[in-house]
């Protein structure tokens, strides 16, 4: 086995590889093979008969962004000696929190995945499976269920004790609103339902008097969610409105503290999503 290149992939698609990068001087009757965490990568290479990387062949390969499952069970003990914690919840209550080691930590820092593509005149390399893709007789779906979500680290506080993720969008405190852009592409054209859905975390408490926390959240113009909830807690939002609310293209969710509770705003904005039927267009 001998490593000659490899490739970063920031998102998940189809990568090519050819000849022109280097690769038909290594290339010879030799059997190239991929791999990414430790783990091989199926491939498919055109002009592969004559056992030569010749000008005009290429190697296809999909490739994903880097996703943290596999590497976090390799370390799946690190967690044993954490601290356990007295976690707050938004209803009043409290329950003892032990962070673990989850993909999500790993996931943080970057999305750049790593693949290594070598020869290996031992093993039997993986191959794209060929099948035959010719369309049979079946309804035509018009919208598939799509997600936007918008989400920043910029803000971070490790002690907040909700999750393992101590990054954050924005600070807010007072009454200050802040806004956020969200992107919606494909709206149906008649009006439908979407989900709007996020989650804010109270850096501010008092454990003798509540509620603690009066927030309101809108999207454009429209209503999403009002509450009053409590501790130094993460607040989960999810509400269901008329598409009629959103607008193609990017859309403005603003959320603000009413301040008609004993505790002084301090809050930590995280993230929303939308979940909408996008509408397929016919081409």
């Amino acid at each position: 086995m001998f490593c000659c290149f490899f490739f970063f992939q920031a998102e998940d698609g189809i990568r090519d590889a050819h000849e022109s990068r280097g690769l038909g001087d290594v290339y010879k009757r030799q059997t190239l093979s991929l791999s990414s965490q430790g783990e091989d990568v199926a491939i498919s290479i055109v002009g592969e008969g004559d056992g030569s990387f010749d000008p005009g062949d290429y190697i296809l390969f999909y490739g994903e962004e880097f996703r943290g499952e596999r590497m976090a069970a390799w370390y799946a003990d690190e967690d044993d000696h954490w601290l356990t914690y007295l976690q707050q919840r938004s209803d009043g209550t409290t329950t003892l929190w032990h962070p673990e080691f989850t993909p999500k930590m790993l996931e943080l820092y970057t999305s750049i995945n790593v693949y290594w593509l070598w020869v290996d005149t031992v093993g039997e390399p993986l191959r794209m499976a060929v099948e035959d893709a010719t369309p049979v007789s079946s309804l035509v779906q018009d919208t598939y269920q799509a997600t936007a979500r918008a989400e920043r680290n910029l803000e971070y506080w490790e002690f907040h004790f909700t999750d393992e993720d101590p990054w954050f969008w924005e600070y807010i405190e007072s009454n200050s609103e802040g806004t956020y852009p969200i992107t919606v592409t494909g709206l149906p054209a008649a009006p439908a339902n979407v989900t709007i859905r996020g989650e804010l975390v109270s850096w501010s408490s008092n454990d003798n008097a509540g509620p603690d926390h009066h927030t309101v959240i809108e999207i454009n113009t429209t209503s999403v969610d009002e509450a009053y909830w409590d501790g130094i807690s993460r607040y989960h939002f999810e509400a269901a409105v008329s598409s009629s609310a959103l607008v193609e293209g990017i859309n403005l969710i603003k959320y603000h503290s009413v301040g008609d509770t004993v505790v002084y705003p301090q809050m930590l904005v995280d993230w929303f999503e939308i979940v909408y039927d996008l509408s397929l267009i016919h081409i």
